[in-house]
């Protein structure tokens, strides 16, 4: 859901932010898959994985 939100000129200006209420694991995979998937973009739109209390 993320990756197609990036592609629609509501969320042109948007940074996102993922919670995972599993554990850190999770968000490491995430990120990881993000990193992957966005490459550039991934910067350019100050994405953030974390549990909440990163957050």
């Amino acid at each position: 859901m993320l990756i197609a939100c990036t592609g629609l000129p509501e969320y042109s200006r948007a940074t996102f932010g993922v919670i995972s209420m599993v554990g850190d694991k999770q968000a490491e995979l995430i990120d990881r898959t993000l990193r992957n998937r966005l490459e550039a973009e991934y910067i350019q739109r100050r994405i953030q994985c974390g549990n909440p209390s990163q957050f």
